[in-house]
């Protein structure tokens, strides 16, 4: 008796043993079932989390957060678009253009992509980067005035004469007869005239944003250096 006692305490050992790796397995069953969903719902809650933080202001928590979000998502566009924003509002415009420059590469042919990159570098003075930037988003969308515009200021900063004048005339003819800025952009166009030393022209053109705006008084001053 003692041994068929032995015997089925043995046996009863074995098939606790085998129940007991048989919830184990269950438990893991429905852990990597409903875990694998929690999991793959994460990101889309931590994407809103982002997004909710940002339009609090909190733009230090936004960048915190769509860091996390997009080390596993990095191909959403619109968060990366976030964060270049998140960064520039709190002054990092060196993270900023670096992750701008992630955008223009999952989106080439995106010609506000190209011109945000453009600023970007060229708020932290990388004028050669924003030139390339700026002709790029040109030549996606020329009609837009102030890619010219942004590309002949930065032409006009590195004393690229020539660029300078050929985008300040594109400028020109995209504005419209009445629009009063052009008088502005006259006066631009005389001061890189003088700088190269043709008066002529820089009269010219400072005459005709006189025509625009008389009387002003800086393109007054500049006429009578030009004369001078």
């Amino acid at each position: 008796m003692q041994a068929v006692a032995q015997l089925l305490n043995g046996r009863l050992k074995y098939i606790y043993i085998g129940l007991a790796l048989l919830v184990i397995a269950a438990v893991g069953v429905v852990y990597y079932g409903f875990g694998g969903r929690l999991s793959k719902a994460d990101p889309a809650r931590l994407r809103d989390e982002s997004y909710q933080t940002y339009r609090k202001s909190d733009f230090k928590g936004a960048i915190l957060k769509l860091q996390a979000y997009l080390r596993e998502n990095q191909g959403d566009i619109g968060a990366r678009n976030l964060l270049v924003t998140s960064y520039a509002q709190v002054g990092e415009l060196a993270s900023a253009l670096k992750e701008a420059e992630k955008v223009v590469k999952m989106t080439p042919n995106d010609a506000d992509a190209l011109y945000r990159a453009g600023q970007l570098a060229s708020e932290l003075r990388r004028f050669e980067t924003a030139v390339s930037y700026y002709k790029s988003a040109i030549k996606a969308r020329p009609e837009m005035i102030q890619y010219h515009y942004r590309l002949a200021e930065v032409y006009t900063k590195l004393k690229k004469h020539d660029g300078a004048l050929l985008e300040w005339e594109a400028v020109l003819e995209l504005f419209p007869p009445e629009e009063p800025h052009r008088a502005v952009v006259y006066g631009k166009v005389g001061d890189i005239y003088l700088a190269k030393g043709e008066r002529e022209r820089a009269k010219e053109a400072y005459n005709k944003g006189l025509a625009i705006k008389p009387g002003d008084q800086q393109l007054t001053i500049k006429l009578a250096k030009a004369e001078g």
